[in-house]
């Protein structure tokens, strides 16, 4: 996809369709953390699903409960700016938003400056609030853990 678009699409005449860079180095840069977050909340989401997985012994209910809720609230099918302007604020404040959504938004700086710090915030938030629970849930797990087999 990245090579269809910023490499065809302006060789085949359709340069404003192309795959650009931000438009500024700030932007540059607190999208490169912005990923180094969104990296770090996916993974807390995948732990606690493992753990979720561990508990009920059953990955298929786990990722098949798990799933649309994370390609519709993430922006991975539709970006977050397209639902209805009275649900934008819940929808930032979600956690799935860190993964897709405020990465790109601020990629495109529809988040800049103080919203895109504010962007950031919300990632590191999640991503505490979601790796103390993980770690609260699976020390709980473990302790009633039972081990099988020889």
């Amino acid at each position: 996809m990245f090579g269809f678009s910023a490499l065809l699409l302006p060789v085949l005449g359709f340069a404003q369709w192309s795959w650009r860079a931000p438009a500024s180095i700030v932007a540059t840069m607190l999208f490169a953390v912005s990923m180094i977050l969104a990296l770090l909340l996916s993974t807390s989401m995948v732990m606690l699903i493992n753990i979720l997985v561990a508990v009920s012994m059953n990955h298929r209910g786990a990722n098949a409960l798990i799933a649309p809720p994370v390609i519709v609230f993430s922006g991975n099918l539709l970006p977050l700016s397209l639902f209805p302007d009275w649900m934008h604020t819940a929808l930032l404040l979600q956690p799935f938003a860190g993964v897709v959504d405020i990465p790109l938004r601020i990629y495109f700086e529809a988040l800049s400056g103080g919203a895109a710090l504010a962007g950031l915030g919300i990632q590191a938030f999640w991503i505490v609030t979601l790796t103390g629970l993980g770690r609260w849930w699976l020390a709980r797990v473990l302790r009633s853990l039972e081990m099988q087999g020889g």
